[in-house]
């Protein structure tokens, strides 16, 4: 089990920046939430829905140690954006099958998705593209 703490208000932005692009209803599973990865001690939030791709970092510095890569559904990144609403800490745990963020206001326990998320960040071009 891997255990964060987090701003809650710059959590929220970094999901509100990339929840438009989440899948509906795809049939590739996996597309239906967030990719919510960190490495490298940075937080790094993806989606995409094959059209779409939106990617979001958070700002802080992380713990290097912590290495983690979940696909959260979107149900729940949805619920998290309306319930992250105060500037508080939140402690965010990770374990092989669920996500738990817990406030002093609530506590949101999530499955997560299984499968293999692309690789969004060999879809964005390096260096000067020219425009």
């Amino acid at each position: 089990m891997q255990a964060l703490l987090l701003q809650a208000l710059p959590l929220q932005a970094l999901f509100a920046q990339t929840a438009f692009a989440m899948a509906q209803q795809d049939v590739r599973f996996f597309l239906n939430g967030v990719r919510f990865k960190i490495a490298d001690e940075t937080l790094s939030i993806a989606a995409t829905d094959g059209h779409r791709l939106a990617l979001a970092h958070s700002p802080e510095i992380l713990d290097p140690t912590l290495t983690h890569c979940v696909i959260l559904p979107r149900k729940a990144v949805q619920e998290t954006i309306r319930l992250l609403t105060k500037p508080e800490d939140i402690h965010l745990q990770i374990t092989q099958q669920h996500c738990q963020i817990t406030s002093t206001q609530f506590q949101l326990t999530m499955n997560l998705l299984q499968g293999q998320y692309p690789e969004v960040n060999q879809l964005l071009p390096v260096g000067d593209t020219g425009y």
